[in-house]
């Protein structure tokens, strides 16, 4: 009988560890935060912004023709990182989403998802960019570009 109980405290128990597991890595799913289509980046650039002077540093770039420029967004850096990626210069449209690929312990892999999206006809030239937030963690963060 008392083999029982410790069988079923044990199977408890192991349930409730795989939802907090669970709920982690729900919480973990980047947000996007902006995107456009001119960021004014020659080549391809993937950034993880840790602070409001990166950010602004960041924007400077970015709206440095642009009157009136995009607003900075409101980021509360003690609970998030942002992760800014731009392919540069590219002919016709993108639309660009970033997913984890891969979260271990003391990382996360991060991977593109670029799809083509231009209308038939003359392909424009564009700098698009996107701008993801996501939660605050001590790990590393590594962007893996798929060729």
């Amino acid at each position: 009988m008392r083999c029982f109980l410790y069988l079923l405290l044990l199977m408890g128990l192991s349930c409730s560890a795989q939802k907090k597991t669970t709920s982690d890595q729900e919480s973990a799913i980047p947000q996007l935060v902006l995107h456009d289509t001119h960021s004014h980046l020659e080549a391809s650039h993937f950034e993880v912004i840790k602070d409001e002077k990166s950010l602004k540093l960041l924007f400077a770039q970015i709206n440095k023709t642009r009157k009136p420029g995009i607003p900075l967004p409101q980021v509360d850096f003690k609970k998030e990182t942002l992760l800014f990626y731009g392919p540069g210069m590219i002919k016709g449209m993108r639309n660009l989403e970033i997913y984890i690929q891969k979260e271990s312990q003391d990382s996360i892999k991060i991977v593109l998802l670029d799809t083509f999206d231009s209308p038939k006809g003359e392909l424009i030239t564009t700098s698009p960019f996107c701008l993801y937030s996501l939660p605050k963690t001590g790990k590393t963060i590594v962007f893996i570009e798929k060729e």
